[in-house]
């Protein structure tokens, strides 16, 4: 079993394939788990089987369809056993209103890249701020 544990939430199958691939090339001790809705994730978090192997990072857009990102982090924070989970939020957005969540959900954003090698890139950045006291990325 791998040490660290990434979920990512994303509603974008061509995106979730990006990243995966990412994952499968580059990195491949750390474990990703995609999803496609934040309402999976969640009933994921809260799977009792799973209370002590929670993620050691999540990762979401924020505009989707059905659960967003929003409320993903809205309902992590409000839940004891979730909130000290790191949240990253991956979004194209400028509206004031979501930076105002990210701060109060203390979430870090991170722009959406256009393109895989920018995909690489971000990763790579979000994995050492979040990751690299644990491990080596």
């Amino acid at each position: 079993m791998k040490r660290f544990q990434v979920y990512w939430v994303d509603d974008e199958k061509e995106e979730r394939e990006i990243i995966q691939q990412i994952f499968e090339e580059q990195i491949k001790e750390i474990e990703l788990v995609l999803f496609d809705d934040g309402s999976i994730l969640l009933d994921q978090l809260r799977d009792q089987s799973f209370i002590d192997q929670h993620p050691s990072l999540i990762v979401t857009d924020l505009n989707m369809p059905g659960l967003d990102g929003r409320e993903v982090m809205r309902q992590i924070a409000s839940e004891s056993d979730m909130r000290h989970i790191p949240m990253v939020i991956f979004s194209s957005s400028n509206n004031r209103l979501d930076s105002f969540y990210l701060t109060f959900f203390k979430a870090t954003r991170y722009v959406k890249p256009t393109n895989a090698s920018e995909y690489k890139e971000v990763i790579n950045k979000i994995l050492e701020k979040h990751l690299c006291n644990e491990a080596d990325v």
